[in-house]
């Protein structure tokens, strides 16, 4: 199973998904760039290295747009941190949706979706599952009742949030 650590291991999954306007990214080797991005990822063919380290300082935690997935109908799915900087957040999105677009066999438009007003953050999740395992846990043996209670508990929990938000 690829750890996708490895520009070729990208090269693979970009084949194997058909996402033929996708190429891999290595300006974040070494984590020069970002700690929490991964060395190597995926962007759209028309977005310049160049470009992307330029976009880096307006987007929070330096995390700019990258794939995650590709439907065989060539839809994509891209995740990215918002852009910090009012002034200049109509540009960049004009310029990444468009690269996205350009990146779609049909060039269909973007369809976005605002996950941090839609979707518990990490520190909510965090604290959901300190509650669930509070339930969950026996006594001082600190053992769980059973692995299945926590697990339907906490994806009753998100997909209720979800629904909710939809």
């Amino acid at each position: 199973m690829p750890l996708f650590d490895r520009p070729s291991e990208w090269d693979r999954e970009i084949k194997r998904t058909g996402a033929a306007e996708w190429r891999v990214c290595s300006i974040n080797e070494g984590y020069v760039v970002s700690s929490s991005l991964p060395e190597y990822f995926v962007v759209p063919v028309s977005l310049a290295d160049q470009d992307l380290k330029q976009y880096l300082c307006f987007f929070t935690a330096h995390r700019i747009p990258l794939w995650c997935w590709n439907h065989p109908n060539g839809s994509a799915l891209v995740r990215t941190a918002s852009i910090s900087d009012p002034l200049q957040q109509r540009k960049l999105d004009q310029r990444i949706c468009s690269a996205i677009t350009k990146s779609h066999p049909q060039r269909s438009d973007v369809l976005k979706s605002d996950l941090d007003k839609n979707l518990p953050n990490i520190q909510d999740i965090q604290a959901a599952f300190v509650k669930v395992r509070q339930i969950c846990v026996i006594g001082k043996s600190k053992e769980f009742k059973s692995i299945n209670q926590i697990n339907v508990v906490i994806y009753l929990f998100f997909y209720g949030g979800t629904l909710c938000c939809s």
